[in-house]
This record gives C-alpha cells, structure tokens and sequence, in this order.
C-alpha cells in the first residue's frame, strides 16, 4: 500500500504486503470516512484463482500503521466498500471474496466486518456456481 502526496505525489508512507511473493489482485484499497484505509487482496502465490485465500486490512491514514487483518476463505479481486449496513451501528467494510473465472465451479460470498476492528459481523456464502461464465464458454 502506497500514500503518495496529492500535490506533488511525493512518497508519505509505503507498506509493503510481506505475504505476497508475486501475488496478483484486482483488489484496491478504499479510503474511510473514520481516518482509515481498507484493502484486499490475494496473498503468497495467488492469482485470485478457486482454492486460494486473501486478506483484507485496515491501516491509519496518518503513517500507515496496521489496524486488524483478517485473512479471508476465498480470493479476494475487487475493492472494500466503506459504510454502514443494516442492523449495525458502527461503520462496517464490505468485501466480495470471489475468484476469477476460469472453472466450471466457482464460489463466492459477501462479508461484512467491522471497521474499527475487523471482526466478523456477517458472511452471506452464495451457492456455488455451476456453469459457464458468459455466452459460448463450454
């Protein structure tokens, strides 16, 4: 993760992934109204592939310091939303954990943590999907 000044795109802080040895993630990093920066992404070898894990992490805008991390069941390739969902009072980051296509059976889910510390609030796991992704795959 990398903080780069607005005006000038001077270097501010730089936190390097020490879990990732050429990982790949569509993965980003989502900034929050609390002072925080959110991301996810895959981790050692990942390519966002079925079977692989990622991480999502909060760290303090300020210097980049680690709040919480928690490392998620399924590739993660998209960016936290940063908000608040029903039932639930605190501010909460959303992930979407997920593979890329590629197999005939993929799974998927949506998990909801709570973004000053990261603990699980809820998980939605989809059903498994059978089949092609778009019109012509076999």
């Amino acid at each position: 993760v990398y903080r780069l000044g607005l005006h000038n795109g001077t270097l501010l802080w730089h936190v390097p992934d020490a879990n990732c040895h050429g990982c790949f993630s569509d993965g980003g990093a989502s900034l929050g109204p609390n002072g925080a920066v959110y991301t996810c992404s895959n981790t050692g070898a990942g390519g966002g592939m079925e079977g692989e894990q990622s991480v999502v992490r909060g760290f303090k805008l300020h210097d980049g310091a680690l709040l919480w991390e928690q490392v998620l069941p399924q590739p993660c390739n998209s960016y936290p939303a940063v908000g608040h969902v029903q039932g639930y009072s605190g501010l909460a980051v959303v992930v979407l954990p997920g593979s890329f296509p590629g197999k005939l059976k993929l799974h998927g889910s949506v998990m909801a943590l709570d973004a000053e510390s990261g603990e699980l609030l809820w998980v939605y796991q989809n059903e498994p999907w059978h089949g092609p992704m778009a019109k012509g795959d076999t």
